[in-house]
């Protein structure tokens, strides 16, 4: 189970209170590195979501201590990193939030196999949301034995082609 995750934002500050909203939880400053903030669940005991300056790298102290952190990175517009979080919210709730903040939001089948929301933090960084009917499915069918099984089918790849931008 993971604990915590840490994302790269513009504006750390409002990330993490919309990402607060979706765990059932709280914002609060970060002290580790400036500019960032921590959304803390009430709900679910230790998860907590990190929210760093886009422009942050972390990187290993090489004298052996904790984690450094060095600005002045340039922040990718995209990237295949993304989180899938089960929520409390309804559907509405969480397309809602999204159009408070201008973000894109969509509901989607994964595959055929279960549904998510797409909620595009930023327009640039995905967190597919799962309401607790869509966390339900997804539990019952994402499981060791049933990806074999969907391996052993032949399952098919995404050719990039098939990909849209839009």
């Amino acid at each position: 189970m993971i604990l915590h995750a840490s994302i790269p934002a513009a504006n750390p500050e409002q990330v993490s209170a919309v990402l607060a909203q979706i765990i059932g939880g709280q914002s609060f400053v970060f002290p580790p590195f400036e500019r960032s903030f921590i959304a803390l669940s009430q709900e679910e005991a230790g998860l907590s979501l990190e929210v760093y300056p886009d422009d942050l790298q972390l990187i290993p102290d090489s004298g052996g201590g904790d984690v450094v952190g060095v600005y002045g990175n340039v922040p990718a517009s995209s990237s295949a990193f993304h989180l899938a979080i089960a929520t409390r919210l309804d559907r509405d709730a969480i397309f809602r939030l999204a159009e408070q903040q201008g973000w894109c939001c969509r509901e989607l089948r994964r595959g055929g196999v279960f549904s998510l929301i797409e909620f595009w933090v930023e327009n640039r960084l995905l967190i597919e949301l799962l309401t607790p009917e869509m966390s339900e499915e997804y539990r019952s069918k994402v499981t060791p034995q049933s990806w074999a099984a969907m391996l052993a089918n032949g399952a098919p790849h995404r050719q990039t082609s098939e990909v849209s931008h839009g």
